[in-house]
């Protein structure tokens, strides 16, 4: 297996062909050896938003409005439509009885809208099923007997277009499994906030007594914040990838390092004031995912609310 190149060390290795740097760009690759494509992102919102769209490009579209469904058809229908109509006229060619004209114009019709419709392709394989039914020959000669060169040139028309049916299946897939592993890094990335963030919030319930907490109770919030392999901060130190990166590593979450710093120093006030910027440094990200769940919720035949 080749290895890529790249000119960073890699912060984090979300997959062999998506890498991210020290700086939190992910970077994307695609294809092998000369053909490699390289693409950075500064989000993990586009990449997945390109990869759900080329997955709708090859295999389709179905979105449901009401109780009805609006059907788009992907390039893997529009192929497999091609295969069945070219099938259906070689079949009705090679029937053992001479073919009517309106057969012969129908059939002929079928090559010409086809060719058509592949229409301005650089793909190899439709290139060449395209080339092939530009130059079908004649359906009979000038004594009137069929030509067998129609039924092998349809043959190898329909080779052609299968191996590009093949192709976007694999590349489906491909984009399928990358498109899963940015998904599951997002979201894992956004369990990490949401956890530190209410964390943060039980921490600031206990400064809203008449007293300041002691110092014990301020010792155990330093403790899991910052202290120990589960604390708080390795959690967010493990986020690496933009544009989530950019916000843990912000002034306001890392002054949460210096908590057991305050608590030695006696100072409540920059104790409290640590949490109160990290808990708000992180809220975008907690309303954001929020607002996403609630325009999941929909309502039943019932009329009661369900996700």
């Amino acid at each position: 297996m080749e290895k890529l190149k790249v000119d960073f060390e890699p912060a984090q290795r979300i997959s062999r062909k998506m890498l991210v740097d020290p700086d939190g760009a992910l970077h994307v690759f695609w294809g092998e050896g000369e053909k490699q494509k390289h693409h950075p992102f500064d989000d993990l919102d586009t990449p997945i938003r390109q990869g759900s769209n080329i997955i709708e490009r090859y295999q389709g579209l179905v979105v449901k409005i009401g109780r009805q469904e609006v059907r788009i058809a992907g390039e893997a229908q529009q192929i497999g439509a091609w295969v069945s109509q070219l099938q259906q006229a070689v079949s009705r060619f090679l029937e053992p009885r001479e073919l009517s004209l309106a057969e012969q114009k129908h059939i002929r019709a079928t090559f010409g809208q086809i060719c058509d419709n592949i229409g301005q392709v650089t793909n190899d394989a439709k290139v060449k099923a395209q080339a092939r039914l530009r130059t079908m020959p004649s359906l009979t000669d000038s004594q009137g007997r069929k030509n067998t060169q129609v039924a092998v040139r349809t043959g190898e028309t329909v080779v052609d277009l299968l191996k590009r049916f093949d192709d976007i299946h694999a590349k489906t897939w491909g984009v399928v499994l990358r498109t899963r592993k940015l998904v599951e890094e997002k979201m894992r990335i956004e369990r990490i906030i949401v956890n530190v963030y209410n964390c943060l919030g039980k921490f600031l319930m206990k400064f809203q007594d008449s007293q300041a907490p002691d110092k014990k109770t301020l010792e155990n919030i330093a403790k899991q914040a910052v202290g120990g392999k589960a604390n708080l901060m390795a959690g967010l130190e493990s986020i690496k990838v933009l544009p989530y990166f950019k916000r843990v590593q912000s002034r306001e979450v890392r002054r949460l390092r210096r908590l057991p710093e305050y608590v030695e120093k006696g100072r409540v006030d920059y104790f409290h004031t640590a949490l109160i910027g990290a808990f708000k440094k992180l809220r975008p990200v907690v309303k954001e995912r929020e607002a996403r769940q609630i325009k999941k919720l929909t309502v039943n035949d019932n009329g009661q609310l369900k996700r």
